[in-house]
């Protein structure tokens, strides 16, 4: 059944928008430059029905539109209202030069209308743009002559506003209206008012720019990302007082050189590869100098990664490959013995309506002993439940605008430290709130619902949490909170599906894998981790009857 949506307030869109200008001329008033000044002193002076209906068109898709579709009931006259915006320039009639955007407002049979001769009912669409572009040189004044078509100002001024809000680009206004739907929910926390992510206009350029800079790469081609990178070679030395960003910039460098090295451009890899010098990178490189039996200096590339605060997926490759490459090189480098989990291998009948996890369940509750597929969902939620007042304490810079899923330095490594009396508060509770699984229940129900970086999907299943509190000691527990806490991003996921209760007592945590699956490095890491802690845990491999599959 579907929920029923919460009825959006009147005038929501543009008291929405109202709200991100107020905040962000409070806040960042003396950073804003005179045009952006200017956008806000214009867009303030419009009647009412001109900025309604200017926010009704930043809030779609693009920025060119067909006036004659725009038909909004609650704007009286909005002829009236287009005159406005461009007489305050916050509009204009589209442009010839806007080129091939133009088209993409027209229906095919609009095209045709342009066309002089006519054109067979036949002909595809790309064929009419074609003859179009083809047969007259001022196509693109025709389109503008008879088409009412608009262009919207502003959109660099939106970005910088948005991107003072909310502290980067991958949110948009759209988190006001799912908010007002219901269908977002956000934690209670207290924002920070007297806190700013940004001191200086060079650090808001210098986001804006890689944003502008990523969103190039993405739409253009290889070639075209290649180049545009090669034009900010310099600008992670501009950054180093932001380590966020340089972040995001290494990690731009990274993805693009990742994807030349696929398409055989390893030259541009390996000067991107050298760019980003994040471990990701280093990885590649210590790959590559593998594979061309410089073993010395792939050796030393992982020495280099062992250097710089790696996470546990790093070392792991570090000491899996560097021994590898010793052992052929004869050169020295540390090693860590190998991990085999315990594994069994079941035969079962397929069936359409299961997954594998579900199937392999069923069979494991065969004797009445339970057994529940919960991957990451029982784990996380837990966790979450127990820290959730240490998530969203507010301590200085951790929350500034009311849409945040996570506080905004949960991934630095100094963040329980900032938080450690409210930390050491909850933990002593943890044990007496372990041994009360229904009203742990009822506050992991209460935090599902609201938007975090530790769970999203359906709640497990009551009887599996209440049996995993009475069976897994608090040692184990605390054993499991320590590991996530290493690396909030990387070990948040990867738990065994099946969560399975012996009649003997205790949990065995069980990865399911079906025929061609194998295990993920975050998924043997769990196992291994989970070995060392004395928490059994194996890997249940499932063949099918050649009987029953599809």
């Amino acid at each position: 059944m579907t929920a029923m949506l919460a009825p959006l307030p009147k005038n929501y869109y543009l008291d929405n928008f109202l709200v991100l200008l107020r905040h962000v001329a409070s806040r960042y008033a003396d950073l804003l430059n005179e045009a952006e000044q200017r956008y806000v002193s214009e867009f303030k002076a419009l009647s009412v029905d001109a900025q309604k209906l200017y926010v009704r068109m930043v809030m779609r898709r693009g920025w060119l539109f067909r006036e004659d579709k725009l038909k909004y009931d609650d704007i009286a006259d909005k002829r009236s209202a287009m005159l406005e915006l461009f007489a305050s320039n916050l509009a204009a009639p589209a442009r010839p030069e806007t080129g091939d955007t133009l088209l993409n407002l027209l229906t095919r049979a609009e095209l045709a209308t342009l066309i002089e001769g006519g054109v067979s009912a036949a002909l595809k669409r790309h064929s009419l743009v074609e003859r179009l572009q083809t047969g007259s040189p001022d196509w693109a004044e025709q389109v503008c002559r008879a088409f009412p078509i608009v262009q919207v100002s502003g959109a660099d001024y939106l970005d910088t506003f948005l991107l003072l809000f909310f502290g980067t680009l991958s949110q948009d206004l759209s988190e006001f209206v799912l908010r007002d739907l219901g269908i977002n929910r956000y934690a209670d926390y207290s924002l920070d008012t007297k806190w700013r992510m940004f001191e200086q206009r060079a650090q808001i350029d210098a986001h804006l720019l890689y944003y502008r800079t990523r969103q190039q790469c993405l739409e253009g081609d290889l070639a075209n990302a290649v180049a545009c990178l090669g034009e900010r070679t310099e600008v992670l030395a501009h950054c180093m007082a932001m380590p966020e960003l340089q972040r995001r910039w290494r990690s731009l460098f990274y993805h693009i050189g990742r994807d030349c090295e696929r398409a055989g451009m390893w030259e541009e890899a390996n000067t991107l590869y050298t760019l980003s010098d994040n471990n990701d990178a280093l990885q590649r490189l210590a790959r590559r100098a593998g594979t061309d039996c410089r073993y010395a200096d792939a050796l030393a590339l992982c020495r280099r990664i062992l250097a710089c605060s790696p996470s546990v997926l790093d070392e792991e490759f570090v000491h899996g490959f560097g021994a590898r490459l010793a052992k052929k090189s004869d050169l020295d480098f540390p090693s860590k013995p190998l991990f085999s989990p315990k594994k069994n291998t079941i035969l079962l009948d397929q069936r359409p309506d299961e997954s594998v996890e579900e199937t392999a369940a069923r069979w494991l509750c065969r004797d009445g002993e339970p057994c529940f597929f919960v991957e990451n969902r029982l784990f996380s939620l837990v966790f979450l439940t127990l820290y959730w007042d240490v998530l969203f304490t507010p301590v200085s810079g951790a929350f500034t605008h009311p849409f945040q899923r996570r506080p905004h330095d949960l991934y630095e490594p100094d963040f329980l430290e900032r938080r450690r009396d409210v930390c050491l508060e909850a933990e002593a509770m943890f044990e007496q709130r372990l041994k009360d699984p229904d009203a742990l229940y009822e506050q992991m129900r209460a935090c599902a619902e609201v938007a975090n970086p530790f769970f999203y999907g359906s709640l497990p299943p009551e009887e599996a949490v209440t049996l995993a509190l009475q069976r897994l000691s608090f040692a184990q527990w605390q054993r499991i909170f320590s590991r996530i806490w290493r690396d909030p991003k990387q070990h948040r996921s990867g738990f065994p599906d099946l969560v399975f209760f012996p009649a003997t007592g205790g949990v065995e945590l069980i990865e399911v894998k079906g025929p061609g699956d194998t295990l993920q490095p975050n998924q043997r890491r769990w196992l291994r981790y989970f070995s060392e802690s004395g928490i059994p845990a194996s890997v249940l491999h499932v063949k099918w009857n050649a009987g029953s599959v599809a």
